[in-house]
């Protein structure tokens, strides 16, 4: 008989991916989702962001490791269901992205999206991202008051960000792409009270018959609360935006059984939460990704101990309620 944990792993994995229905066996012979990072730098140093903590030696994946890991995706892309292409910093500093996703795109990978904070979005770009078969693209956009947006996006210019944005979206419009184009807002105490203004204004600019759509999510504090200065922290309302406590260590974390974090230096890490990066699955640069999914020591007993006693019983999970 099935365990309690068990039943609750198969149905999140299940209902996260296409047509369901499947065995949890199934769901350990590769991941359907991957998180693969090419670049780990970035050009803004965002109010809420932790980027101190993730900061690692190797920030560009050569050209030999890419290959090397997009070869092993392809031949695996009839069960993939998404690649995301970043991770926590700029996607669009890696200067091969476009080619990197037309590459995925063109054998076989259908699902490919990656976050960008727009500053580097200029018209060449654009255009290139959006021939690169590139299915969705992310833009963080927490403001629209000038003030406000470059207070939290330090380093960034409010006004090239939105002219860059809006053009992205004709661009798309005119060349009938089919990229999607999500508008992403992190509530905090200093936007709070434009979050609605927000939301109307870019529903009148995206196309909702195009898959586009505006997405707003409280801040999470959780993991972000040793690098933040006292002068942002009240901005942002560190103390205002702690997540509720609710009963969620009882709970296996389903993302162990359905995607993988590919860091740019090749490893494998646990979760796209863990910004630190201290747990670590495996090296790419000297094993398969399946070998990592299905053998890794680490993994096996990282998914044993949370069938067993839930995300409770591990440190760097505790409390952790995003993949619930």
């Amino acid at each position: 008989m099935m365990k309690a944990n068990e039943s609750y792993i198969l149905e999140k994995v299940s209902n996260s991916v296409a047509g369901g229905g499947a065995l949890l066996d199934d769901f350990l012979q590769f991941p359907r989702y991957i998180q693969l990072e090419t670049i780990n730098r970035c050009n803004a140093r965002c109010a809420m962001c932790a980027i101190e903590e993730w900061d690692r030696e190797d920030k560009y994946m050569n050209d030999d490791l890419f290959h090397r890991i997009s070869n092993e995706l392809i031949n695996h892309s009839n069960v993939i269901e998404r690649v995301s292409i970043f991770m926590g910093g700029e996607a669009l500093l890696d200067k091969k992205l476009e080619s990197r996703i037309k590459k995925l795109s063109t054998n076989g990978i259908q699902n490919i999206y990656f976050t960008t904070n727009a500053s580097l979005l200029d018209a060449t770009r654009a255009k290139e991202i959006l021939e690169s078969g590139v299915t969705q693209v992310d833009i963080s956009i927490d403001s629209l008051n000038k003030e406000i947006y470059e207070k939290i996006r330090v380093n960034l210019k409010f006004d090239v960000v939105l002219e860059n944005t809006l053009r992205f979206i004709k661009l798309r419009n005119a060349g009938d792409y089919k990229t999607r184009i999500r508008i992403r807002i992190t509530e905090m105490l200093c936007n709070r009270d434009e979050v609605e203004s927000m939301e109307e204004f870019w529903n009148g600019v995206l196309d909702s018959k195009r898959g586009d759509a505006v997405y707003s999510k409280r801040l999470n504090t959780k993991f972000t609360d040793t690098n933040i200065s006292k002068n942002a922290s009240d901005f942002i309302g560190m103390k205002e935006y702690k997540q509720e406590a609710f009963d969620c260590n009882a709970y296996p974390c389903y993302a162990l059984w359905n995607t993988s974090v590919i860091l740019s230096d090749g490893r494998v890490g646990m979760c796209c939460v863990d910004m630190g990066r201290s747990v670590i699955f495996g090296d790419l640069k000297t094993q398969t990704l399946q070998d990592v999914w299905q053998n890794s020591k680490a993994l096996l007993k990282m998914r044993q101990v949370h069938l067993q006693g839930g995300r409770g019983c591990i440190a760097v999970c505790e409390n952790c309620d995003t993949w619930v």
